[in-house]
């Protein structure tokens, strides 16, 4: 089984929830942010960090990383967490919209 993990920004959350169960339904096991439903501004910055890391450490059992590139938006930690995975070695596939879903892929 392919794990996946997506990252991206929170603001696309319905999307990328529509591409994780379009991905289940093809038998990949899909990694989403923590922080899908958590005001961001809202808690407490040591909480935030741990989330962060725990997001580097679905990237480290990833078989592949997507990353939501909506629009051409991608945010602080989601160039981080971009870095860390070609840092890794890990193929990373960009999706420019919901329709296309296949930009292009770098590994």
């Amino acid at each position: 089984m392919e794990i996946v993990v997506i990252c991206g920004s929170v603001r696309f959350k319905n999307e990328m929830l529509e591409y994780r169960d379009e991905q289940m339904t093809k038998g990949k096991w899909v990694l989403l942010p923590e922080n899908m439903d958590i005001d961001i501004q809202s808690i407490d910055t040591r909480v935030k960090e741990e989330m962060d890391k725990l997001h580097l450490k679905k990237i480290d059992c990833a078989d592949r990383v997507v990353i939501w590139d909506r629009n051409g938006y991608i945010g602080e930690s989601t160039k981080r967490e971009l870095a860390y995975s070609l840092n890794h070695n890990k193929p990373v596939e960009f999706i420019k919209n919901s329709e296309e879903h296949k930009a292009r892929t770098w590994r």
